[in-house]
Formats: C-alpha cells, structure tokens, sequence
C-alpha cells in the first residue's frame, strides 16, 4: 500500500492547523491597543498644617497612544486641592487641568497620550479623609489599576494555552485518522469493483480489457497503487494467457517488494495455482520462484 499521498495530506492539514494557530497567536500579539494604567504611591502626612501629599503616576503600556483621555480624581466629602503639579515624561505631551469651585475634583484632559509614556500628579490635599476616586476614560478604553502580575496566575495562563493546544492536536489527529481510514475504505470498495467487472472480461475471453482495467485503476488508486494483491491479479491473468515474460517480468517485482511476512502466501499461490501450471517445468519460472523463495527465507 502506498501511503505517500495519504501522508503528504495529513502533514498538509497538520501544517494548515498550525499555520493557523501560529497566525492567531500572532495577531494577538501584534493587536495595537492602548492600556492605560495608574499607580498610586503612598501618601505624604504633614501633621502641622494638616496636609496630605498623594501622589498618582499614570502610563500607557499598551502599543497604541490612547485618544481623549479623561482623568478625573475626586476627594472625599471632606478635603480640597491645595497645590497641583503635573508632569509628563516628555515635554510634547500636552494637557489641561481644571478644578471644581470647591477644590475637591481634578480634571485633566489629554488629547493624545502615546505608548511608553508617563504621566506624574502630585498634589498636597488639606484634611484628607476616606480615599481618593479616580477615573480614566478615554476613546475605546478605561483605564485600570496597575497590577503586579501573579506568577501562578501566568502559569495558569500557560497550562490553559497549552492544554487547548493539545486537546487541539488530538482532535486534529483524530479527524486525519478518520480520512484516512474513508479513504481505505473506498479504496477497498473500488478495489473491489475492478475486480468484479475485470472478471467479467476475463469470463469474455477479453484479457486486454482486464489488464487495462487494473492498470487504470493502480494509476488512479489513493492507496491500493500497485499493491502485491493487484499485482497477482495481473500476474494470473497472464498466467492463464501464457505470457511467460510478463510473469517472470512481475514475479521478479514482487519479489523486491513484498514483506518477508506476506511472502510465503504468495509463494505457495505461485507453487499451486493452476494458472501457471503450463510452467511448472520451464526453467526461468523454476529460476525466478527459487529466487523469490530466496529473497524471503
């Protein structure tokens, strides 16, 4: 049987798999987003005049500026900003503050905040009680708390990713299998419907129909492409014809390719088919099976 063909669309379907897998992965990587994130540090007291110095560093670390970015900081129901002071890793960054008539919120606009950028609020806050409110928002985004990432988070993550991908693969396999075991089976089928109309023939007389017949169904068969069963189909038909070249031409093939485990089948149909009584005593024959017994001792 050759599986060539059969092999070469499996690894075709295993490569597409992975070409496909490897494309999404890619993609989702390269999804240009931006993420902004804030961090706030410990605050500042200052007991004399009651004052707090907070502070937020605010980035983007994702791999696409953000647009229309609103930041919005709220006291709480006691408290006023006393002293603001913002400032941008780079200078180009431009901004606007405003504050309320009661000094308790903060509003800065950004129009633009590109990746890889930070952004510093300080402030010193007069009878801070409760905690801070902020908000960000922007076009097609809201902002979030930087997280310090849990390892066994990500290796949650990994195990996740790497079970789909083999859950992925065994389903994959599973499907090539049954293909593979459709296309032996029709194979089979068509097999043996040569077989059945090149008998027809042969009951006819018409051994050329035949041999035409099985060689035009080994040129187009998946699997069964000169396989030793066809071959000694062909090899009893000119047996019984009396062609004696091309049955020592096809006795000497299969003695090439046939496994020593199947050999000794055919070696015995070749010592007992009728089909080639008519050489039982000619020397190439008796040559050419000594050598096949040869071959496969």
């Amino acid at each position: 049987m050759d599986f060539g063909l059969v092999k070469d669309i499996f690894l075709i379907i295993i490569g597409a798999f992975f070409t496909f897998i490897f494309t999404l992965v890619v993609l989702k990587v390269q999804q240009k987003k931006p993420n902004i994130t804030w961090r706030k540090l410990s605050n500042i007291k200052i007991p004399a005049n009651n004052l707090t110095g907070i502070n937020w560093i605010i980035e983007n670390q994702g791999n696409k500026s953000a647009k229309n970015v609103s930041v919005q900081l709220k006291l709480g129901a006691i408290g006023k900003f006393e002293t603001i002071d913002c400032q941008a890793s780079e200078n180009a960054l431009n901004f606007t503050r405003n504050t309320n008539n009661d000094s308790d919120m903060l509003s800065i606009d950004i129009p633009l905040f590109p990746q890889g950028i930070s952004f510093d609020i300080s402030s010193l806050v007069k009878d801070l009680t409760g905690n801070i409110e902020i908000s960000i928002v922007g076009e097609d985004f809201i902002g979030k708390e930087h997280q310090v990432k849990d390892n066994s988070e990500k290796i949650k993550k990994y195990y996740n990713i790497i079970s789909l991908a083999l859950i992925s693969v065994y389903l994959l396999s599973v499907f090539g299998l049954i293909i593979f075991m459709g296309f032996i089976l029709n194979s089979k089928l068509e097999y043996e419907q040569t077989r059945s109309i090149a008998n027809l023939y042969l009951s006819n007389g018409d051994k050329d129909e035949a041999i035409k017949l099985y060689e035009s169904y080994s040129k187009n068969s998946v699997l069964f492409k000169e396989t030793p069963s066809l071959l000694f189909e062909v090899l009893s038909i000119y047996g019984n014809s009396g062609d004696k070249v091309k049955v020592i031409s096809l006795i000497n093939k299969l003695s090439g390719d046939l496994k020593n485990k199947s050999a000794s089948h055919y070696i015995h149909f070749l010592e007992t088919a009728k089909a080639f009584d008519q050489f039982r005593k000619d020397k190439d024959f008796i040559n050419a099976l000594e050598k096949f017994k040869k071959n496969h001792s």
